[in-house]
């Protein structure tokens, strides 16, 4: 099991996460996923995405009105090996962008997904140059977090 946290700037200080007052503000909810989740995304119809790093799979998580979580596995095709997905964005009409880390310096791969089916496919990747990024990449490092908007 799993826990979502939304904790703004929580992790930012040295001083660590007072539990009690976070307890005041937020709700945790407990969600059944794999472990290392990335990214956080919402679509059109106010579902939450995340996506394992490690495992291919993403994940649509609504809440009930009293919060009890529904989380639905999407399996991703096509993922090159080697990569971790670390950041997801909703597209619009089962389009998704995922940011990547991968085993290749220099360059940070963007891949665009869509719904096939009860899974998720790759159909399209997007190699984006240090050089074009204006910023050094190393293996392991890459796109943490992507936004989309529109097509």
């Amino acid at each position: 099991m799993r826990r979502l946290s939304l904790l703004v700037l929580a992790a930012c200080g040295s001083k660590g996460i007072d539990k009690e007052k976070a307890a005041t503000l937020f709700t945790e909810v407990t969600l059944d996923t794999a472990p290392g989740l990335s990214g956080l995304a919402v679509d059109d119809e106010g579902g939450l995405w995340t996506a394992a790093e490690r495992d291919e799979k993403a994940y649509r998580i609504t809440l009930d009105d009293k919060l009890v979580p529904t989380v639905q596995p999407w399996a991703i095709e096509g993922i090159p090996e080697g990569t971790d997905i670390e950041g997801v964005a909703w597209l619009g009409k089962g389009r998704f962008a995922f940011g990547t880390e991968g085993r290749e310096d220099g360059v940070s791969l963007i891949l665009i997904a869509e719904e096939r089916g009860p899974k998720l496919r790759v159909i399209e990747t997007i190699r984006i140059p240090e050089a074009k990024l204006g910023l050094q990449v190393k293996q392991n490092h890459g796109t943490e977090g992507i936004c989309g908007t529109g097509q």
